[in-house]
């Protein structure tokens, strides 16, 4: 064995000297095209020679082999499975169909089989000879068909796509020799490692022929437009490949006889999966029934499905492998029917209740939905009753199980099927498609399998796009292995097409992931059109050991397979050193260390082993305190170049200084993410992605500072409170609008440290900060104020703190509006440690008002004289001024101020006339008013008197000001009046009976600071004749008084402050005397003279007394002439 290789190499080491030189001598003595034509014919032979010499030697060596196998105990017959396992593969890779057997290097594989099965004779004996145990009952040959599919499956799963062109043309040549034959249909074999794929046809591509035995009728098999592809299944367990032609038409006719007829029957072509060559199966239609009276036009093929067969406890040890299928044929007996082959047996089964729009067989399906060794069909109807309904079959007793029935006309229920695990309960859930519900929106409805022997609606998938067509073609299957099959959903007309993949589990299904067409156009002129119209199910291709689809887009000619990559649920482990921080620390190490669980398998630095894991990037971003800020570095990014290398990330993080809050840990909180090259086209199969919604990829840790509370690092404070007010009167009582207030909330600790204490503070509506403290903050966001204070960073045991506020009592004006004329101060201890003491503090502010009003008032005259005389005298105005003035610190929020007027007896004319009252409050205007009714009229017959013509300033000021005149029909004569005359005195005042008055009222309601004074001036005119002509020649004198009150209406309550006057009277006399009688002028005369003559007495009794004599001026003038 040894010396095999080693003649073979000598063998070809002469042979190629021997060529070397051969070729050297045919080139020197023979012309050019001769020694070429001889070099050509000694390089075949020598090639053929070479050849012939290392199949002899290899069929040596098999020949040596299996006599050491047999001598070491080895079962011979091993041998043989292993070549008919090789013979499979070569036919698997076309390898056989490129050799020529001239210059094979190697034996076929047919000779080596046939030389060992003519040395297994004497293998056998040598192994007997060799004192081995005996053979095994179970002969290996046994198990080779199951090996057979076994490589057939790996083989075509891990590489082979199966793609459906129904309305497909064959290539050019088949096109030239049949040019019948348009858009039969085409099935390719595509594989993800080459652009080039196989084309999969019937055997025969043109039309063929069949005979009816039965009948004895002649049949033609038409397979132009016949759609074939349109329905694909794979039977994973016995390699088989169907696939159905269902608009295949069939012409049946009968010679000598009239008989021509055209039905649109379907065909299906089957064969070994790995086949590129499918056999028509029924072609002379020998298992179709022509009794019933709809037997046309039945569609056969329109849906197709391999069941796959469940290993149980029931079939482990069996050999052959039973074939389970469904195909539809939806418009066979106009109604529809499916034909199921179960075990091997076959047999139709149709709907028990008719209706000739059912088309039972639309999409088929099966499943393990009530027990796990239960294998039943399903088979969709959708246009039953126009609303569409599903039928489980049980293929042993050819029974229906159950049905499912829509719920809205219209909707298409059952044009969809699908099957999967979604709850990981053991038995199979049913999808249902409902295309046309609602405006064409679409839904898919979910019914779990239990084990009670019905299915529970459990939840119904909508789609939101308008004639999208969502749930048009749905599929399931495990995409991220997590052992909940995962659903996916086309909708084909929304928008270019979108499919959703929906998420199993125990809970609700919720959408994954939401896909568009757009998202794989690699050229703004490409356009993919209808995606999602058909969607495979779910298998790995790519041997990445995750699940990938296909995708169907008709419209455009596209079929999009989505590659699916290992999810992984990421756990980052978080470490610090030190593992508690000291209150002066500086920096501390922290350390991520990720952990990788992928398909269930945990997968760390250990663990992985595998060269393709080994590249994947990833990053840990940290963020250290976000909240706080008391490091320097906030947010740090760990990277990792692969998944063995750095174990655990770690990094340094340096503390700031000046930090406060040593209660809260330090945060840090970490996530991890996986790192792809986006610049490469190709694709990644064995780049993890996270599993969605994975919370362990995130971590958080907390460092805690040693605060000196204990073991137990909780600090368990005692904080007593007391509040107090300054500036307030005794009682807690304050005088609305006095001057401001404090308030003070002192702090005491009686146990251990407490950390970051704030008294938060919430002041009453409408009170304001006076200045705000520095360690204070204030929250407006609310009704009411809020502040905020520091206590300092710790309270100590025993130490003590206190907070002042200083408190803008302006806005407060109105004490009714709180509660009992009280206001309620709050105030929150709130502290990191825990607090055994005080936690609320309340303090009660007693409002009260203190206001009055003090009223002055004086005439401008008090006295004026008239006398008797006939002639006319001017009238007399006069006026009473009336001053009041605010006492109290508290605003007055409603007063007022009452003059009460005498104007008039009854039957004189009116005596008094009062102009229009003028009221100044620092300074300002305002208008009065009165109580009683006023004459109009009466105005233009005072207009009219003589006075108002004589005296421009009266007629002026009448002009400027209205006059109010007193209705004085109500007045009693002046004889009634003299009644009350006493010493000759006359009153007029409200008071005295008989009297017209009028009230004027003036509103105080702007006195509002001390500074604002009241000033009320009220003119009035006294018409002198008339008045005369009252008196006559009687002495008599008259007191006119008008009578003042002010009143504070609001606030109700207050305390009044004493010396003030709230009522005055002001008097204006007039005095009426008869007119004395002239002085003569002679006493005028006599009495001048009399004083002239003391006048010239007095000046010359001074001269003689040398008043009028100068003698410091006379003695000055006689000193300077002296001089």
């Amino acid at each position: 064995m040894l010396l095999h290789s080693l003649e073979i190499l000598s063998f070809g080491v002469i042979n190629y000297v021997a060529t070397i030189v051969f070729s050297f001598l045919i080139w020197v003595f023979y012309e050019s095209k001769a020694a070429a034509t001889l070099c050509l014919t000694m390089y075949i032979l020598f090639g053929a020679i070479f050849s012939w010499y290392k199949r002899k030697s290899e069929t040596e060596a098999d020949e040596v082999g299996l006599e050491l196998a047999a001598k070491s105990c080895i079962d011979p017959r091993e041998v043989l499975v292993f070549w008919e396992m090789m013979k499979k593969f070569e036919e698997l890779t076309h390898q056989d169909k490129f050799q020529i057997p001239l210059f094979m290097n190697h034996p076929t594989l047919d000779k080596r089989e046939r030389r060992i099965i003519q040395l297994m004779p004497t293998a056998l004996e040598l192994r007997k000879q060799s004192k081995c145990p005996k053979l095994p009952a179970e002969d290996p040959r046994d198990r080779l068909p199951y090996y057979m599919k076994d490589i057939e499956k790996h083989m075509l799963k891990n590489s082979k796509i199966l793609v459906g062109a129904p309305k497909g043309n064959y290539s050019s040549p088949s096109i030239q020799r049949f040019p019948y034959l348009i858009e039969p249909g085409v099935v390719f074999r595509c594989a993800i490692k080459n652009s080039k794929c196989q084309i999969i046809k019937p055997e025969k591509i043109e039309n063929e022929k069949g005979y009816e035995t039965r009948f004895a009728m002649n049949i033609l098999i038409r397979k132009q437009f016949g759609w074939f592809g349109s329905a694909i299944s794979v039977d994973e367990i016995n390699g088989i490949l169907t696939v159905c032609a269902p608009r295949t038409i069939v012409v049946i006719s009968k010679p000598f006889t009239n008989i021509n007829f055209e039905t649109l029957q379907g065909m299906c072509y089957s064969g070994k999966v790995s086949s590129d060559v499918l056999s028509i199966e029924d072609k002379n239609l020998m298992s179709y029934s022509f009794d019933s009276k709809f037997w046309y036009n039945p569609l056969h093929g329109f849906s197709v499905h391999y069941a796959s067969m469940k290993q149980t406890k029931g079939n482990e040890g069996k050999k052959e492998r039973k074939i389970n299928r469904i195909v539809g044929k939806p418009k066979h007996e106009d109604y529809g029917t499916v034909d199921v082959v179960y075990l091997n047996e076959t047999m139709s089964i149709e709907l028990s209740f008719l209706d000739n729009l059912s088309q039972f067989g639309y999409s088929v399906e099966s499943g393990y939905f009530f027990k796990k060794d239960q294998l039943l069909f399903v088979s969709g109807a959708p246009g039953w009753h126009y609303v569409g309904t599903v039928i489980i079959v049980n293929p042993e007793s050819r029974e229906f199980v159950t049905k499912l029935d829509g719920t809205h006309i219209g909707e298409f229920f059952g044009a969809s099927l699908a099957v999967g695990d979604l709850n990981n309960d053991g038995l199979d859930d049913l999808l249902i498609g409902a295309p046309l519900w609602g405006e064409d929106n679409g839904r898919v409805y979910v019914f779990v399998g239990t084990s009670k022997g019905q299915f529970e609606m459990t939840q119904i998938l909508y789609g939101t796009a308008e004639g999208g067509h969502f749930g048009y073609a749905i599929a399931s299957g495990d995409l991220d292995a997590d052992g909940f099959d995962d659903i996916i959903v086309g909708s084909p007309w929304e928008n270019d097409g979108v499919i959703y993949v929906f998420n199993g589990g125990s809970d609700y299904l919720e959408v994954s992931e939401r896909i568009e067409a757009a998202k794989f156009l690699r050229r703004p002129s490409q356009k993919i059109q209808r995606f999602g119209f058909s969607i495979s199910k779910p298998v790995d291709i790519d041997a990445n050991g995750y699940l990938d689809i296909a995708v169907g887009a008709y419209k455009s000619g596209h079929a999009i397979i989505l590659r699916s990559k290992p999810v992984t649920k990421t756990q980052l482990l978080i470490e610090t050193v030190p593992n508690t921080l000291q209150r002066d620390a500086r920096q501390f190490l922290v350390k991520i260390c990720p952990l990788y669980f992928v398909r269930n398998v945990r997968y760390n630095s250990e663990q992985v082993n595998h060269n393709s894991f080994l590249a994947i990037k990833s990053k840990v971003t940290v963020t250290i305190d976000e909240r706080y800020q008391r490091t320097q570095q906030t947010i740090l990014e760990l990277k990792s170049s692969n998944l063995t290398s750095n174990v655990c990330l770690s990094a340094q993080v340096n503390i700031s200084r000046n930090i406060r809050d040593f209660i809260e840990p330090i945060s840090i909180f970490a996530k991890h993410d996986f790192l792809y090259d986006n610049t490469s086209s190709n694709f990644c199969k064995y780049c993890l992605v996270e599993k969605r919604n994975n919370k362990l990829q995130t971590a958080q840790a907390f460092l805690p500072f040693n605060i000196g509370c204990g073991e137990d690092k909780v600090c368990n404070s005692n904080i007593s409170a007391t509040a107090k007010f300054y500036n307030i009167q005794y009682n807690d009582t304050w005088v609305i609008g006095s001057s401001d207030i404090s308030l003070e909330i002192s702090l005491k600790n009686y146990g251990e440290p407490a950390y970051l204490t704030i008294l938060e503070f919430t002041l009453p509506e409408r009170i304001m900060l006076r200045s705000i403290l520095p360690f204070c903050q204030e929250d407006n966001s609310k009704e009411n104020l809020i502040v905020i204070c520091d206590t300092g960073n710790p309270i100590w045991n025993g130490e003590e703190r206190s907070v002042k506020l200083n408190l803008d009592m302006r806005h407060l004006i109105n004490g009714s509006l709180y509660d009992h004329n009280k206001l309620y101060f709050y105030a929150i201890i709130k502290t990191r440690s825990i607090n055994h003491g005080t936690t609320n503090i309340s303090k009660t502010l007693n409002l009260v008002n203190e206001v009055s009003l003090s009223l002055h008032g004086k005439a401008n005259e008090e006295a004026y004289y008239l006398t008797t005389l006939n002639e006319s005298s001017s009238n007399i105005t006069f006026q009473h001024t009336y001053q009041v003035y605010k006492l109290g610190a508290s605003p007055i929020e409603d007063a007022q101020l009452a003059v009460k007027v005498p104007l008039a007896t009854e039957d004189s004319t009116t005596l008094i006339y009062m102009y229009k009252p003028q009221l100044y409050i620092s300074g300002e205007l305002f208008e009065c008013s009165s109580e009683s009714t006023l004459v109009d009229s009466q105005l233009g017959e005072v207009q009219e008197e003589s006075f108002l013509d004589k005296f421009d300033i009266h007629k002026r000021n009448v002009e400027a000001s209205a006059v109010y005149l007193s209705d004085a029909k109500n007045v009693q004569t002046s004889e009634t009046l003299n009644k009350n005359l006493t010493d000759n005195i006359i009153y007029i005042n409200c008071s005295t009976p008989d009297i017209a008055c009028t009230t004027i009222v003036c509103s105080l309601n702007t006195l509002k600071t001390l500074q604002d004074v009241g000033k009320l001036v009220i003119k009035f005119l006294l018409n002198v004749d008339k008045f005369k002509a009252n008196f006559r020649n009687k002495r008599a004198v008259v007191k006119f008084t008008t009578e003042v009150n002010v009143e504070i209406i609001k606030p109700d309550e207050r305390l009044d402050i004493n010396g003030t006057r709230s009522t005055i009277e002001v008097m204006t006399m007039f005095y009426y005397t008869p007119k004395m009688e002239k002085l003569q002028l002679w006493i005028i005369i006599v009495s001048v003279l009399v004083g002239l003559l003391l006048l010239c007495i007095c000046v010359a009794i001074l001269n003689m007394l040398g008043f009028f004599k100068r003698k410091g001026k006379q003695n000055l003038t006689k000193q300077e002439i002296d001089e």
